[in-house]
């Protein structure tokens, strides 16, 4: 009796693990909105280097850009803690590190304009500019890979 009694144990045990989300699923939700505030900080660091011209002053630029470098600081963090599976595991990775690049680069630009240092935020500006591909293309291939509908 309790053989029969541990058998029908493991056999609820196994049905019920199948009732489950596959890593695929699980990773999907995931990072679906992950990559959705990617695209939105993309955008704001997009608007924020066409419009730093438009600002008041260095102090406002500077404020734009730290708080860039920490929405993609936060979102390397969001990812790490996402652990994918093998078919997007190498462009997550990279994805980590290009968010954290970008961050380097954008508190690079909001560095430059507290200092005043035009020659600096460009230098800056260009590495920002560069990393760019860095997030787009891997955060596309993930997209594309886990059946996202707009990667």
């Amino acid at each position: 009796m309790l053989a029969r009694q541990f058998l029908l144990v493991v056999v609820a045990s196994v049905s019920l693990a199948g009732c489950g989300e596959s890593e695929d699923e699980a990773y999907r939700a995931a990072f679906k909105p992950v990559s959705a505030e990617i695209v939105t900080t993309g955008r704001g660091v997009e608007a924020a280097m066409t419009g730093a011209g438009t600002k008041k002053n260095d102090a406002e630029v500077a404020v734009a850009f730290a708080r860039l470098a920490d929405a993609a600081a936060r979102l390397a963090g969001s990812l790490v803690r996402i652990d994918p599976p093998d078919n997007v595991k190498k462009d997550h990775k990279s994805l980590i590190r290009g968010l954290r690049r970008e961050a380097g680069a954008l508190e690079a630009i909001s560095l430059a304009a507290i200092e005043g240092d035009a020659v600096a935020a460009k230098a800056a500006t260009g590495r920002a500019k560069l990393v760019s591909g860095q997030i787009r293309s891997p955060r596309k291939r993930i997209s594309k890979r886990i059946g996202l509908e707009h990667g």
